[in-house]
Order: structure tokens, then C-alpha cells, then sequence
């Protein structure tokens, strides 16, 4: 197993690893002991953040499990609106009857109305005759 070339410090810099295994720039003795801890410490709090985060995540899976549809429940929604769907067509075939029916008794009420007008018309001609002669 080969060792790293270049560590990454807590800066984000990339360093290289000198040949006694020193990190470039950490000056040797004691110098990298301070980085170390910065590095440790900033491990730790993105390790804290992350946790959060996981969380988080964990408690939005459990409302999906918990209210989010099932491939079955899918199912069962388009099999009711196509049933749906057919109840629609023969309903509005229904209507579709009714209109011509109340169309029809439309016209038959128009023609009572007119004749019914006549007659009375008829009537009042007749009663004025009588009255009159």
C-alpha cells in the first residue's frame, strides 16, 4: 500500500508530503501539531453537521414511508377514475336522452300555449259577438 503524496490542510490547500513524511510548509517539529488539531477540529464539526443533516434526512424518509403513496395505491386511483371514466360516458349519454326529451316538451308546451291563445282568442271574439248583436 502506497502512502498519500499530498494531504489536504485546514484550509483546503492541498500540501505535498516531503520524504520523511513531513507536510510541506508545517516548518517540522511541533509546527504540525497545531494544523493537525485545526484539522481534527474542523473533521469534528463538519462530522457534527452531518449528523444533523442525516437526521433530517431520516425524519423526511419516515414521513414518505408513512404518507407517500405505494405502487399499488397508484394502481388503485387509476383504476377508479377509468370506472369513473365510464360512469362519466354513460351519464352524459343519459343527458344527452334528456335534452331531446325536454326539447320535445318544450315544443309541446309551445304548441298548448299557441293553440290555447287561439281559443281563448276564439272566445273573446265569440263573447264580443254576442254582446254586440
Amino acid at each position: 500500500m502506497s502512502r498519500p503524496q499530498q494531504v489536504i490542510d485546514s484550509s483546503g490547500n492541498v500540501k505535498p508530503i516531503k520524504g520523511d513524511g513531513q507536510i510541506d510548509g508545517s516548518g517540522g517539529s511541533g509546527g504540525g501539531d497545531g494544523d493537525l488539531l485545526k484539522r481534527v477540529e474542523a473533521l469534528e464539526k463538519s462530522l457534527l453537521e452531518t449528523r444533523e443533516k442525516v437526521v433530517r434526512i431520516e425524519a423526511v424518509v419516515e414521513s414518505i414511508k408513512q404518507h407517500g403513496a405505494t405502487k399499488e395505491d397508484i394502481q388503485k386511483v387509476y383504476v377508479a377514475i377509468e370506472a369513473n371514466g365510464t360512469k362519466i360516458e354513460s351519464m352524459g349519454a343519459r343527458i344527452e336522452a334528456m335534452g331531446t326529451r325536454v326539447e320535445a316538451m318544450g315544443r309541446t308546451m309551445i304548441q298548448w300555449a299557441v293553440g290555447t291563445a287561439i281559443a281563448m282568442a276564439g272566445l273573446a271574439f265569440a263573447a264580443a259577438k254576442l254582446i254586440h248583436v
